[in-house]
C-alpha cells in the first residue's frame, strides 16, 4: 500500500498531509488547461525529433495503431490505443526527459481526455489528425509534424473544454484554438 500511495503521490493524484492523512489531489480546470498548454510544446518538439529518426518500422507501428483506433467502438477502447500512439512518438524522439514529463503530464490528465473523446466525432477526427501527423512523419518533414502534433494536442483540449462550457466559467486557452494548418 504504502509503494502504490507513493508511486500515486509522484505522479500527482494523491496529496499527502502530514498528521490528516491522504487525499486525491483535485485539479481545477485552469490546472488542467495549463497541462494541455504545456503538452503543446512538448508534443511539437517530440514530433519535430521523431521526424528527423523516423524508420519503416515505426511507420508500421504507428500506421497499425491508427487501425486499431479505427476499429475501437467506444472511447473506452479508444484511450489506450491513443495513449500508445501519443508514447510511440516521443519515444521515437530520443529524448528521455522529453518522454518522461509529457508521460508524468498526461497521467494528469487521462480522464479529461476520455471525456473528450466521448462527445460526438471525436474519435474520428483525433483518428483524423493522427493520419496526418503520421504523414508528416513518413515524409521526414519535421517542421509540419510539430506543428500537426501541436494542432492535435490543443484540438483534445478543446474538445474537451466543449464537454463542459456550458457548465463552467469560461476558462482561458492559453495558445488559443487550433488554427487550420495548410497540411
Amino acid at each position: 500500500m504504502r509503494e502504490a500511495t507513493r508511486a500515486l503521490q509522484q505522479i500527482g493524484l494523491l496529496e499527502i498531509i502530514k498528521n490528516r492523512g491522504v487525499f486525491v489531489r483535485s485539479v481545477n480546470l485552469k490546472q488542467v488547461v495549463d497541462i494541455f498548454n504545456i503538452r503543446v510544446c512538448l508534443a511539437g518538439l517530440a514530433a519535430s525529433e521523431a521526424a528527423r529518426r523516423m524508420t519503416d518500422a515505426a511507420v508500421k507501428t504507428i500506421s497499425e495503431l491508427i487501425d486499431r483506433m479505427q476499429a475501437a467502438r467506444n472511447a473506452e477502447e479508444y484511450l489506450p490505443l491513443n495513449l500508445e500512439y501519443h508514447r510511440q512518438i516521443f519515444l521515437l524522439s530520443d529524448n528521455e526527459r522529453l518522454t518522461s514529463l509529457d508521460m508524468s503530464l498526461g497521467k494528469e490528465l487521462r480522464l479529461f481526455r476520455l471525456r473528450g473523446l466521448r462527445s460526438s466525432g471525436s474519435m474520428i477526427t483525433s483518428n483524423e489528425e493522427h493520419r496526418g501527423i503520421l504523414a508528416a512523419l513518413r515524409d521526414r518533414n519535421p517542421e509540419l509534424a510539430g506543428r500537426l502534433f501541436e494542432h492535435h494536442v490543443l484540438a483534445g483540449r478543446d474538445r474537451f473544454l466543449s464537454t463542459i462550457e456550458k457548465h463552467e466559467p469560461a476558462v482561458p486557452r492559453g495558445r488559443g484554438r487550433p488554427r487550420k494548418s495548410a497540411a
